[in-house]
């Protein structure tokens, strides 16, 4: 996970986007914010959509 979170930072951090709503289609665009869903999913069950 911690992996996961700091490429998603790195990510964030490049990206010239500032809103909310645009650095999330970056993230899901790149994949990233899957894999994050899939570790949750895995952890905390219970709290996954």
């Amino acid at each position: 996970m911690v992996k996961l979170a700091t490429k998603a930072e790195k990510l964030a951090k490049a990206s010239t986007q500032e809103d909310r709503k645009s650095i999330r289609k970056l993230l899901r665009d790149d994949g990233v914010s899957g894999e994050i869903d899939k570790v949750i999913k895995k952890l905390l069950p219970e709290y996954a959509t």
